[in-house]
């Protein structure tokens, strides 16, 4: 009696190694970039927080009355933010957020004197970028310079939602 032996071939396994070789290389640049897309769904999740702040601060200066022009709304406890046309202010960002991770900076400071009702001089316009980004200057050059970050930009009129706008080139 013949008895046959099983198993692969020394071709068969290399034509499986190159294979897997090459799902590997096409496969390897999306787990290298976790960090990138970590940074990207940071800023996306403090714009989200940010909108959803910002429609609960509106709600409070409805009630009050002041939703147009500069006013004051208290948030949370004893915790109050300066709003403007119903809005937080650029420069009160850290109120309503959790802001341990993240880095404030201005890049304009508002100026709420009024060219028409509810139309400021300035609008104020702040950086908001996580906390292990790396910049070459603490200020808005060097914030623009790593362009991972969150712009925020007040109330420009009366009726205008502030704008958030994300720089994500960076991250």
């Amino acid at each position: 009696m013949k008895t046959q032996q099983k198993g692969f071939t020394l071709i068969e396994l290399i034509i499986v190694i190159v294979v897997l070789g090459i799902l590997a290389v096409t496969a390897a640049p999306q787990f290298f970039n976790f960090s990138s897309d970590a940074r990207v769904a940071t800023l996306k999740g403090i714009e989200g927080s940010i909108k959803g702040a910002n429609q609960m601060v509106y709600g409070r200066a409805s009630i009050q009355g002041a939703t147009l022009g500069a006013s004051t709304v208290k948030v949370r406890g004893n915790t109050t933010v300066n709003t403007y046309n119903g809005y937080v202010q650029a420069a009160d960002l850290k109120e309503i957020l959790d802001a341990a991770d993240f880095t404030f900076i201005v890049k304009t400071a508002g100026n709420y004197t009024e060219t028409a009702p509810g139309t400021p001089t300035t609008p104020g316009v702040y950086y908001v970028i996580s906390s292990d980004i790396t910049l070459a200057s603490n200020d808005a050059d060097g914030v623009e310079a790593a362009a991972c970050y969150l712009k925020y930009t007040d109330s420009a009129s009366a009726n205008a939602e502030p704008t958030i706008d994300i720089e994500d080139d960076g991250c």
